[in-house]
């Protein structure tokens, strides 16, 4: 079994997974964030039970964001995160086109994360990005 397959079996259906955070850019990442699209009935409970199961599985921690395909037209936490980069592992959804349409809605507003790193203008690496043509990657 992979990671993909754990997945699969707590969405049930087609799904679409997305690395992004640290673990695409950090030498040493602390932990796996995934980013799961599927049609699922609630959210914040798959994203719990499947950030248990794939920690258990991959003996490292794993943080789980699980939306359903309509969220990913609004810019929101999981998805402005993406602006600083990401990986499609399956896309069986269309979420990446969906990814690329918030993210270009994301460079037209203002988005300021905030970390323990300090204060990121996500609006500003999505245009730079945007003008690149370059989405996905660290």
């Amino acid at each position: 079994m992979e990671l993909i397959d754990v997945v699969r079996e707590g969405v049930g259906g087609p799904i679409a997974v997305i690395l992004f955070g640290s673990s695409l850019f950090a030498r040493s990442p602390r932990d796996l964030d995934l980013l799961v699209v599927g049609e699922v009935e609630d959210p914040v409970r798959l994203s719990v039970e499947l950030s248990v199961r794939l920690t258990r599985f991959l003996g490292t921690h794993v943080q789980v964001h699980v939306v359903r395909p309509g969220d990913l037209t609004h810019v929101n936490p999981p998805v402005h995160g993406l602006a600083l980069g990401y990986a499609v592992l399956v896309d069986e959804v269309g979420a990446e086109e969906r990814i690329r349409a918030a993210l270009d809605r994301a460079a037209e507003d203002s988005h300021v994360l905030m970390s323990r790193h300090g204060r990121v203008d996500l609006s500003l690496i999505a245009r730079a990005r945007r003008r690149k043509g370059v989405w996905e990657g660290g």
